[in-house]
């Protein structure tokens, strides 16, 4: 962490978590993933079939990741979150555990509520 800015972590933990998702992918979906990159990748992740679970579970690391770098911007700069948008993080979050409880989601409970705790209104 910064020496200007302590509190400086709620960024970093979506950055951690999203690399630990795009890992876990390789670990849970490696034989979807091998056969969609020997299939050539376009158009091999059908509609409910384990190839797009595997899809989309790797594509949500990323997105995870650019959420992370842009909170951490913010702190960067003493910027709150708007309280908007940490509220309806924290509101997915409570759908995401509640439709499906065996679910890493649980680990972006600890900064989306420090989040909610910082955001303006």
């Amino acid at each position: 962490m910064e020496a200007g800015n302590p509190r400086r972590w709620i960024g970093r933990w979506f950055v951690a978590v999203a690399l630990l998702h795009g890992i876990a992918a390789f670990f849970l979906y490696g034989a979807p993933l091998q056969e969609m990159a020997a299939a050539g990748l376009i158009a091999t992740a059908d509609d409910y079939s384990t190839r797009a679970v595997a899809y989309w579970f790797l594509a949500f690391a990323p997105a995870l990741a650019v959420m992370g770098l842009l909170i951490d911007a913010m702190e960067a700069r003493h910027l709150p979150v708007p309280r908007s948008a940490a509220f309806l993080l924290l509101l997915t979050l409570i759908v995401m555990v509640a439709v499906m409880p065996a679910t890493g989601a649980w680990l972006l409970f600890p900064p989306a509520i420090a989040l909610l705790l910082r955001a303006r209104r």
